[in-house]
């Protein structure tokens, strides 16, 4: 069989990827028991023990602070249009070095900068093998890392296109949340979860990269928050310094077209996502409101209109994208708005339809993501949540012409009851069991759409003991 021209990378987000420690144990894998003891233990994560990424999660599973999701559809639909294997990545173990389709998992605790090293070295042994162009599916945290790979060790060279899912090139205000008031499930503290994000020097690369908190009268950067410890200040502070350089580096290199086009960001929008940071009796209170304060060109608070649950829509467009200070104008870009949720990114069929195009060119143009005009289910509420305790999800339907549509919402299969709010609908969901729990709300008799639908995870845990 003739091999593909490409070389396909896929980069997980934060969490995506299998630990495993000296004796090949796994310390960090898809499974529910693993991922909360490790969540109890911070020494079993710590940054100073060496643990070795060995795989991707495959599937949905449901930490204490987020949902992790899996690259399983992605990677076996590859497989089957492309009449591939899928490989996957070892940083001591060179493994097929012909493969065309690469998993691609890294020590996520690290910095960005260090796991886009380990990028560099799996993808420059493959090219020595075999000269072709790298086309890399990235998710989240993952896009960082291919970012700084592109921009500061030269990937641009070798890349015929990167397209990124809910990534966070500005940050976000969750991981802000979780580093500065600790880790909470409903009302409950998880104290041993807050040690490990604070251990990892990848939690502060998702705090936000921009003015984004109100502090004493002043818009300042998370390094310089008043109540933050002299640690966190540090480390955000190195951080954001780092980010700097690559965002210029990756400014001068887009200025050539060509390089401008070989991104495609794909964000969510209107989603209740933590945007709004403000200090408030000597407490950093966070919240889904649109902040009424912004100091980034062309990004008047008007234009945040929320996110994927996760990354504000804001942070989903990189920096290099804002309009030029001086002239106003505006990169020609490729962004793409999904419908999905943040984890949902992954399986969402346009960029996957997209990444297809480069390794069956005589197909028609990929598709394109959702169109302005279509309609969107939006959602606000937590992705995990305790177990056995009722819960509200906010839905407001974002449609040209929304009318007065019929609306259904059901919780693994059973019908719920739902209510008006001022701004749309809210769903109430009885207690849930412990895993993953779908969602699925549908609305009937849109005007010229007749149905639009959304499902989403929740993941549900006991209460700590």
């Amino acid at each position: 069989m003739t091999k593909l021209d490409h070389l396909f990378v896929i980069v997980p987000g934060i969490g995506g990827s299998v630990l495993t420690d000296e004796s090949e144990k796994k310390v960090w894998k898809p499974d529910v028991r693993s991922v909360g003891k490790a969540m109890c233990r911070p020494e079993d994560l710590a940054m100073n023990r060496p643990l070795v990424p060995t795989g991707l999660f495959t599937d949905f599973h449901i930490t204490p602070f987020w949902l992790v999701p899996g690259y399983s559809k992605i990677t076996k639909r590859l497989a089957y249009v492309f009449q591939e294997t899928v490989t996957t990545a070892h940083p001591t173990d060179p493994i097929d070095p012909d493969a065309s389709i690469v998993n691609f998992p890294y020590d996520f605790r690290q910095s960005i900068w260090k796991s886009a090293e380990a990028l560099g070295r799996e993808i420059a042994w493959r090219l020595e093998r075999r000269k072709r162009k790298v086309v890399i599916y990235a998710h989240s945290m993952g896009g960082l890392v291919a970012a700084w790979w592109w921009g500061m060790l030269g990937g641009h060279e070798v890349t015929e296109h990167i397209i990124t899912l809910g990534t966070p090139f500005r940050g976000a205000t969750k991981a802000l949340d979780m580093l500065i008031n600790g880790v909470r499930v409903g009302p409950w503290p998880l104290d041993a979860a807050t040690g490990v994000l604070r251990d990892w020097d990848s939690t502060y690369d998702l705090v936000p990269k921009y003015r984004t908190i109100r502090d004493a009268g002043a818009d300042v950067y998370p390094h310089d928050l008043s109540l933050a410890t002299e640690e966190f200040r540090r480390r955000a502070k190195t951080s954001y310094e780092q980010f700097q350089k690559m965002t210029t580096r990756i400014r001068e290199l887009v200025e050539d077209p060509a390089l401008l086009g070989a991104w495609t960001h794909f964000y969510g929008e209107g989603h209740g996502t933590l945007s709004r940071a403000e200090v408030v009796a000597d407490r950093l209170v966070c919240s889904k409101e649109t902040p009424d304060w912004s100091h980034l060109p062309g990004w008047e608070p008007r234009h945040w209109q929320g996110g994927d649950g996760t990354v504000p829509k804001i942070s989903a467009f990189p920096a290099w994208l804002d309009a030029d200070e001086n002239t106003g104008q505006r990169p020609k870009k490729d962004t793409r708005r999904s419908p999905e949720k943040h984890g949902q990114l992954v399986e969402d069929r346009a960029p996957w339809a997209q990444v297809e195009g480069f390794g069956l060119p005589d197909l028609p143009s990929a598709a394109q993501g959702a169109k302005e005009d279509e309609a969107y289910v939006l959602l606000d509420h937590d992705d995990v949540v305790l177990a056995g305790q009722p819960t509200e999800v906010g839905i407001r339907l974002d449609a040209p012409d929304p009318g007065d549509p019929e609306i259904q919402v059901t919780l693994t299969g059973d019908v719920v009851d739902v209510s008006r709010s001022s701004d749309g609908w809210v769903a109430h969901l009885p207690g849930m069991k412990a895993g993953l729990n779908l969602l699925d709300v549908t609305f009937r008799k849109v005007p010229d759409l007749n149905e639009v639908s959304i499902q989403t995870k929740i993941g549900a845990i006991d209460v700590p003991a």
